[in-house]
């Protein structure tokens, strides 16, 4: 099985940002508020830097 480099972004963009949801998650079921603050922050920041990096490799294979 050939797997495209389009394939692969999206599997990477996909799996960053099922990381992002999961550390979203945490931060909902953290009892400490500035806990939960980084921890949203956190998933924030995935999601940046994932859109980012898959948006920058698409542009290269287009």
């Amino acid at each position: 099985m050939n797997t495209t480099p389009e394939q692969i972004i999206e599997t990477y963009a996909k799996a960053g940002w099922g990381l992002a949801d999961f550390q979203a998650r945490v931060a909902k079921a953290s009892q400490t508020d500035w806990l939960k603050t980084v921890l949203e922050a956190q998933a924030d920041l995935t999601r940046t830097v994932v859109s980012a990096q898959a948006s920058a490799a698409r542009s290269v294979l287009n």
